[in-house]
């Protein structure tokens, strides 16, 4: 009878331990995730483009004429909403919707994350926006590559990777919110 619970007990506690054991290791994945998510927002608020171009899938800063031109680019996308908007970007926020999967098909890691940049405007306030990102780590690179996920961007992806993982849990991206100045 003994035995029994004892044997009982070893497997349960095993058990545990496997269960502890894998959601650490994904809880450790999520937030390298996010560490490199906040690299990549925090460089773009200060315009480090070349840091901020980093963390943009190679093929898509290639296929835009390489380095420079994205970087162009870039700066100048960044430059006419700070002025025709008078926008300027003062924080980003990122959340994990979906871990990271390993999807063999691509070769790859893929997850999804949801984007939230905060824009303040001149005299008026807070533009809050959210935007569904995919975040994609190709066997053998060295860092994560975000790239904004709605369905004009779908067809580049697929192009650039075999497959993307299931986006059926994505929650579906609303209007920008404004939050006045008091």
């Amino acid at each position: 009878m003994y035995r029994n619970t004892f044997i009982s007990l070893l497997i349960l506690f095993v058990s545990l331990s496997f269960i502890t054991t894998l959601n650490a290791q994904q809880t450790s994945k999520d937030s390298i995730l996010i560490k490199e998510a906040n690299l990549m927002g925090q460089a773009l608020i200060k315009g480090d483009y070349k840091t901020f171009i980093k963390y943009n899938p190679k093929e898509l800063v290639e296929a835009s004429g390489g380095i420079e031109k994205y970087e162009s680019v870039i700066k100048q996308q960044y430059e006419q909403l700070k002025n025709e908007g008078n926008l300027e970007i003062s924080n980003t926020n990122y959340t994990v919707s979906v871990s990271p999967i390993f999807d063999k098909k691509s070769n790859s890691y893929q997850a999804f994350l949801r984007q939230r940049i905060f824009m303040k405007m001149k005299g008026k306030g807070t533009l809050i926006s959210e935007s569904n990102m995919i975040a994609i780590k190709p066997t053998g690179a060295k860092n994560w590559y975000f790239m904004e996920y709605k369905d004009k961007t779908k067809p580049i992806l697929l192009r650039l990777y075999d497959n993307i993982i299931d986006d059926s849990s994505l929650k579906p991206v609303g209007q920008p919110i404004l939050v006045p100045e008091y």
